[in-house]
């Protein structure tokens, strides 16, 4: 699996086109897909246009389309403290 639950993802492949590069949460899973294996339920910013058409801003999109987006955890705690040089 490249994502999991939570995470915040970017989309790196599209059939359509639509979406790619944006980044959405991952919200849960859906499961197996025939043609397009393990899928999750994602949130996204704005709607995008699903395989059967329709217009949404709750997808389901394949494992394999998504990689994660890494870096500083959402619950680090940033401090503006500045101290005094000796």
């Amino acid at each position: 699996m490249n994502v999991k639950a939570g995470d915040l993802a970017i989309v790196i492949h599209s059939e359509n086109g639509d979406g790619i590069g944006m980044v959405l949460k991952v919200v849960s899973a859906w499961g197996r897909y025939p043609e397009y294996g393990f899928l999750w339920n994602v949130e996204t910013p704005r709607e995008v246009r699903t395989w059967s058409g329709r217009m949404t801003r709750f997808p389901q999109i394949p494992d394999a389309w998504l990689k994660p987006v890494s870096g500083l955890p959402i619950e680090d705690e940033v401090t503006d403290e500045i101290k005094e040089l000796a």
